[in-house]
This record gives C-alpha cells, structure tokens and sequence, in this order.
C-alpha cells in the first residue's frame, strides 16, 4: 500500500511563504531607509581668502544697548559703521541676551543684510 506522505501541507507552505515575503520586504525596507540622504560636508582646512574677510561682532544687552566690537553705538552710528568699504561682504555675528528685544535684533539684523551684503550670525550670549 503507497501512503502518500506530503511533507510540506498546505498550512506550512502558506506559513513559510509568509514568513519569506515578510523577511525581504524588511531587508528591502531597511535598505531603502539605510542610504544616506545625500548630505555632504566639506571638511577641508579654511582657505587663505576666508581668513581675509572681516570679521565684526555686534553685541546687545538686556537693556538694548549695541556694542560694535567693544563700542558704544546707535542703530545709525552703525549703520554709518558698516557702511565703510572694508565691512562690505565681511562676516557678521550679533550676539544678543536672551532678555534684548527681539525687535531690536531685526532691527540690527536688517541693518546687517541690506548694508554689508555679508554672512550674519545670531547667537546668544553666555
């Protein structure tokens, strides 16, 4: 008498598709996910012509007063002050208390970009 054994019934052939289908989809995903997202960074030591640029750090205090490195000044003896020829294109980094106006910042901020037509920072200070 021949007994036909089926190793594989139809409920574990159903379960061991599953079980594969699902593992190449995670392997697929995960690869998808795992490539990078196309950010670059160069990391190359600073050329001379960066070094050649003008530095000016503006600061602002909580009761609004501007200090143009280390002076005294009004929005308009700044304006006058970033109007030279040498603050042209020059970096620009505004430092502010966390307790300044924030109008007061625009302010400085818009003075800055239409003026010297250079990089401004705004960070806080310590």
């Amino acid at each position: 008498m021949l007994v036909n054994r089926n190793v594989w019934h139809p409920i574990v052939f159903i379960a061991a598709l599953n079980f594969v289908l699902i593992m190449v989809m995670l392997i697929m995903t995960t690869t998808i996910m795992a490539t990078p997202a196309g950010v670059t960074l160069d990391l190359s030591p600073k050329s001379s012509a960066v070094e050649d640029v003008r530095r000016v750090e503006i600061k602002v205090t909580a009761e609004n007063v501007i200090y143009v490195d280390d002076r005294v000044m009004t929005l308009n003896e700044m304006r006058r002050w970033l109007a030279q020829p040498k603050y042209r294109g020059g970096l620009i980094t505004v430092r502010s208390d966390k307790r300044a106006s924030v109008g007061r910042i625009m302010d400085i901020m818009s003075i800055c970009k239409g003026i010297s037509q250079g990089q401004v920072h705004v960070t806080s200070l310590e």
